[in-house]
């Protein structure tokens, strides 16, 4: 029956902006996509059939055309501004780090185990952890197979989409409708968020010939969370690895090529391959002298 209190809800939008996501008519804050989703709505009033109309893409105009570089467009001789917009490089995965995270894998499966003989607490309307998944504790869907996305959502330049499925869309409710990829079992206590404990890692560099090499020694990478993006003078690391977060912005000496850069990922490392844009200039630093300097701390 829908009538004047039918409905909770909420009247603003969905806001992401550096970890974290809120609804914008109520503030309340959280760097975990369930724990936002889980939100209770702020508002009352009646059940509305009638789904929001999709927002309507503009059209590509000329003045546009710098916030949306690609890794082809951003291949500059001439030193540009250090505000010039970042792209993200695509991540190579070694087989060292996918062995490497299948040991941990089988490793918390069994501390899942110890922990499920300790008997797990539950609360009736508990919302399952897993990315996608809407059962709840007390329901009927709490017996059922956990249907989630193993990937995590990504919100990049007005798109959404899973990371281990990719369907974009421009719409949240769409996103939000999209189906889940894996079945599993459920998860019902608090899933660790790695955002909240940052370190720093020890890092070097070198070069050879074209390239400069830029190194950052953190163990066994969460390729799902971990990401870097660089412009032709910029570079930002964000690499998740266990219950830690590594997280710098550098700015670099000189220029580079991004349409020929890569990123691998390693059982002990990350290693960023940057293509010089003067292939046969030496660096004689990687950081530029009035940049942030990184600390050389060793991370496990």
């Amino acid at each position: 029956m829908n009538h004047a209190k039918a409905c909770t809800f909420h009247s603003g939008k969905p806001y992401f902006h550096d970890a974290y996501k809120h609804w914008t008519c109520c503030e309340r804050k959280s760097s975990d996509f369930s724990e936002f989703m889980a939100i209770a709505g702020c508002t009352i009033g009646f059940h509305n059939k009638t789904k929001p109309p999709e927002p309507v893409k503009k059209k590509v105009v000329d003045s546009d055309a710098p916030n949306r570089l690609s890794l082809e467009q951003v291949s500059i001789s001439e030193r540009p501004p250090e505000d010039t917009p970042m792209v993200r490089i695509q991540l190579n995965v070694a087989n060292s780090l996918k062995s490497a995270l299948a040991k941990l894998k089988a490793a918390q499966g069994d501390e899942k185990k110890d922990t499920e003989k300790t008997g797990e607490v539950k609360s009736t309307g508990m919302p399952c952890k897993n990315n996608g998944c809407l059962a709840r504790v007390g329901e009927e869907s709490e017996t059922q197979p956990c249907i989630y996305h193993p990937g995590n959502p990504v919100f990049h330049e007005g798109f959404k989409f899973w990371s281990c499925c990719e369907k974009r869309t421009t719409d949240f409710n769409a996103f939000l409708e999209q189906k889940p990829c894996e079945s599993g079992t459920h998860i019902w206590g608090q899933k660790e968020d790695p955002t909240k404990v940052k370190s720093a890692c020890r890092t070097d560099w070198h070069q050879t010939g074209p390239n400069v090499f830029f190194t950052a020694f953190a163990k066994s990478c969460d390729p799902e969370l971990s990401y870097v993006e660089a412009s032709p003078v910029k570079l930002h690391l964000h690499l998740v690895f266990g219950d830690k977060i590594f997280d710098e912005t550098l700015i670099l000496s000189q220029v580079v090529d991004l349409s020929q850069s890569s990123v691998t990922l390693s059982g002990a490392k990350a290693e960023i391959k940057l293509r010089k844009s003067d292939a046969g200039l030496g660096w004689s630093t990687f950081e530029k002298k009035d940049g942030p300097m990184t600390e050389f701390i060793q991370c496990g």
